[in-house]
């Protein structure tokens, strides 16, 4: 109940959650104007990205109590390592800009004519509610990955703690290879042999490439983002 509190006391994550919750009320408004079940998987992919924030808040608590117990350090491994598997649905959902595929937002007469646009309501409304929910996504992705960042610095040099923030985004981009093309979810880690097998047999070309541009895109985002997140955390 302690952490609960102080969670609801922290401005930051108040604002996530007024975030989140005000988008999946969008989600819901949407998809009745839509009547595509899209919209609500935006509404379900934002709360799974908000899991980290909460996450990465209870580990910061938790690392800040002077307690030497072995069995104190086992819970922030455990606590990180749920981290570390939720981490992914932050950025996954960038991924959701798939979707506009199946939209039209113009057309071309002819080899050399210009475009001619479509007014389609619809479509606008599916970007703008994908676009939303990525940005959301984005800034909860660098707020909970910063407060890692900030346990790693105070622990180790520059250069092991960004080895780390990068084999961070390396795992993620997999992660979120996994969950988009073998369509597997966070909670199938208890399926560890399935997952594994799967994810191997699935690799091509296309695996790496996919998993690297991912990774710098999640590179380019944090750097960008982070030194305007300010944790007040203590």
């Amino acid at each position: 109940m302690d952490i609960i509190n102080k969670a609801l006391g922290n401005k930051m994550i108040r604002h996530l959650l007024g975030a989140v919750i005000i988008y999946v009320i969008i989600s819901i408004i949407v998809t009745f104007i839509t009547d595509s079940f899209l919209n609500i998987m935006l509404g379900w992919n934002i709360i799974l990205a908000f899991i980290p924030v909460l996450l990465a808040f209870v580990f910061n608590i938790k690392r800040r109590e002077e307690n030497n117990e072995i069995s104190h350090k086992i819970i922030l491994v455990v606590i990180f390592l749920i981290w570390l598997l939720f981490f992914p649905n932050s950025f996954y959902v960038i991924t959701d800009f798939i979707h506009l595929g199946g939209e039209e937002f113009y057309y071309q007469v002819g080899m050399y004519t210009g475009f001619i646009y479509i007014e389609n309501l619809m479509g606008y409304l599916t970007l703008t509610h994908i676009f939303l929910g990525a940005f959301i996504s984005v800034i909860m992705a660098c707020y909970s990955l910063k407060i890692i960042h900030q346990f790693l610095s105070e622990n180790y040099s520059i250069l092991i703690t960004w080895i780390i923030i990068i084999a961070i985004f390396i795992l993620s981009s997999t992660g979120i290879y996994i969950g988009r093309f073998l369509r597997l979810q966070s909670w199938d880690v208890f399926r560890p042999v399935t997952v594994v097998s799967e994810f191997f047999q699935s690799l091509n070309v296309f695996s790496f490439e996919y998993i690297l541009i991912f990774t710098l895109i999640q590179i380019a985002l944090y750097c960008f983002i982070h030194p305007f997140i300010k944790l007040d955390i203590s």
